[in-house]
């Protein structure tokens, strides 16, 4: 029974029969068309009693049924990652990576319309009732949700313990002037168009580590070749970073505006 209703759901999100669902689907992001959209598939799964833990390393429907748990009452002690409202948890207060950089890109209509946001599976599932209070002051609450969503998405692609953090761990709030903030370690941007939304996380050179790049020059011809450590320039990086996702959301409102 509990595969059928599966089945039934994972279909509506790949648009196809119930049928085609075998063990073998492939159910990954970049088959259910994003982020957002695999979010709002297993908040489905999980408003009928369908509740993964965690489903991030989840490829195909015979790996999500070895998951399912039924017991939505499971104690949380026992989860595989830790269920908080404060948006950091204790094993991530002190961010060590060799990804300085997360970026994310979202369509701002993936996100679901819903009657109330604080009930609604998907919303209370990935945000923080701070999130939450905060969306539904602004103008568009869908957008501002959106933002926050692929700052969520950006920011954990930087933390190094990233399978094991619930999107609603990582709690995006904002500063007095409105700037996006996580915490003192990591700077977050959000920019939006008409359709999109965009949002980049950066992580402080102070807290950043990771292999050396190592680059051989050779000093003559008859000399051994010698290794030479060299660390990027990280704010050069920084800057190219910066710069592609400029192109990239001008090249979405411009197609937009074409259109």
């Amino acid at each position: 029974m509990e595969s059928y209703q599966a089945k039934n759901i994972v279909s509506k999100f790949l648009n196809c029969s119930v049928n085609e669902i075998n063990s073998k689907t492939d159910i990954r992001q970049s088959k259910l068309g994003g982020s957002i959209l695999t979010a709002r598939m297993y908040s489905e799964l999980s408003r009928i009693g369908l509740k993964i833990n965690n489903y991030w390393g989840i490829k195909t429907f015979g790996e999500l049924e070895n998951h399912l748990c039924i017991d939505v009452n499971l104690n949380p002690e026992n989860l595989p990652f830790i269920k908080s409202t404060t948006g950091i948890s204790e094993s991530n207060k002190e961010i060590k990576t060799s990804n300085p950089i997360g970026i994310d890109i979202e369509l701002i209509n993936n996100l679901p319309n819903c009657n109330d946001y604080w009930t609604d599976e998907f919303y209370s599932s990935n945000f923080t009732n701070n999130e939450i209070s905060y969306c539904l002051l602004k103008e568009n609450p869908k957008e501002s949700f959106a933002g926050k969503y692929a700052a969520k998405e950006a920011v954990k692609k930087i933390l190094s313990s990233s399978q094991n953090i619930s999107l609603k761990e990582i709690e995006i709030l904002n500063r007095k002037d409105g700037v996006p903030y996580y915490n003192d370690e990591i700077s977050i941007s959000i920019s939006h168009t008409n359709d999109y939304v965009t949002a980049v996380a950066i992580l402080k050179s102070d807290h950043l580590y990771g292999p050396k790049e190592t680059l051989i020059q050779e000093e003559d011809k008859d000399s051994n070749e010698n290794k030479i450590e060299v660390k990027y320039d990280f704010k050069k990086r920084i800057e190219l970073f910066l710069l592609i996702i400029s192109v990239i959301i001008n090249f979405l409102y411009f197609e937009h505006i074409i259109k």
